[in-house]
């Protein structure tokens, strides 16, 4: 890997996950709006925090699913395809978060908080990088991980995520910012 191919490998990273950016989208309108609330319970709430929920799981993962299809040319043969690994990618983005969830939890730093100094510093990083150990273990599976890839896309994810953050947040489809402000039940 040569640093001056970082930025073709960042693109090449962006397009193969950017699937997960439309199962996201999908989760922050659920949140707003109310959708799939059945599904509205945490994983394991004592391990996990109450944000991780089933609902969660499942709206990215279909989300995701529904990304890549329309990213694949709908009615082509490949199609059907793209629905079984986006739902894929999606589910393992989201199973790979519950790591780096359980061991805040465990050492006592609440849903949406930090902590100071080092620890505090490593676990705001991990919580941007978290979902792409998922995303990248499915594509890696298909051959299509790269080490300029992995590094594209965790670089792309620190720059981005400080942006898309705070839209998501006036747009209303955080959880843990609806939940303070008074709008999710506890």
């Amino acid at each position: 890997m040569r640093l001056w191919d970082l930025p073709a490998d960042a693109a090449r990273a962006s397009v193969l996950l950017g699937p997960l950016l439309g199962g996201s989208l999908a989760l922050g309108l659920a949140i707003r709006y109310g959708w799939w609330v059945a599904l509205d319970r945490p994983v394991q709430q004592r391990w996990f925090g109450r944000n991780k929920t089933w609902r969660g799981l499942a709206v990215v993962s279909i989300g995701t699913a529904i990304s890549q299809w329309l990213l694949d040319l709908p009615g082509s043969p490949a199609a059907m395809m793209s629905l079984g690994h986006g739902f894929a990618l999606g589910a393992a983005a989201m199973l790979a978060e519950l790591p780096n969830r359980f061991a805040k939890r465990r050492l006592g730093i609440g849903e949406g908080k930090t902590k100071g100094g080092i620890a505090g510093r490593v676990f705001r990083v991990i919580d941007q990088l978290d979902l792409l150990a998922g995303g990248w273990l499915v594509l890696g599976l298909e051959g299509k991980a790269t080490a300029g890839r992995v590094f594209g896309s965790a670089a792309v994810v620190l720059v981005a995520h400080p942006v898309v953050t705070p839209i998501g947040t006036r747009l209303g489809l955080r959880r843990v910012e609806m939940a303070a402000a008074g709008r999710i039940g506890e």
